[in-house]
């Protein structure tokens, strides 16, 4: 594509010193210039070194994300230690995205990292969402079995009568 209009324009040359005499020097010595730099190849290859947020984002938020399933194995009676658990992993993961995100270019985009980040704050977003439902069905059992047991002592005691 290039050649033919390179061709073109040569052609063009050609009959504009044909028309004109005068020009014809100039036109010989910017055909030698064009002849000494036939041309030029230029190869540049980037390689990303990804092993620094391997090390420093990936590997510790999935850590987080595995120490927030911890609270899958403790008791759901005991609030503290796993609302505690939830709220620690929620704000680091927060904290690593800010971190993350303050040491790369501000774009209108969102990056890999981000949707890993973004995946990982709802894995733990989720454990939980999951609390919360066990506590509010454990609580749900624990009424419905009071008022059965309340509901045969009544009978018990109308039946003794």
């Amino acid at each position: 594509c290039c050649c033919y209009f390179f061709l073109l324009f040569i052609f063009q040359l050609s009959l504009l010193v044909m028309m004109r005499r005068k020009t014809i020097m100039f036109i010989n010595h910017y055909f030698s210039l064009v002849a000494m730099f036939s041309g030029l190849t230029a190869t540049i290859t980037f390689q990303r070194r990804s092993t620094y947020y391997i090390f420093q984002v990936f590997i510790p938020c999935m850590l987080i994300v595995a120490l927030s399933w911890v609270g899958f194995w403790i008791d759901h009676g005991s609030v503290p230690a796993r609302v505690a658990l939830s709220i620690t992993t929620v704000l680091t993961i927060s904290y690593m995205r800010g971190s993350v995100n303050e040491n790369m270019p501000k774009v209108s985009y969102l990056k890999s990292v981000d949707y890993f980040l973004l995946g990982s704050f709802s894995f733990i977003f989720m454990t939980l969402v999951e609390y919360v439902l066990v506590l509010k069905l454990a609580r749900k059992s624990k009424h419905d079995s009071a008022a059965k047991s309340r509901e045969s002592q009544e009978e018990d005691e109308w039946v003794s009568s």
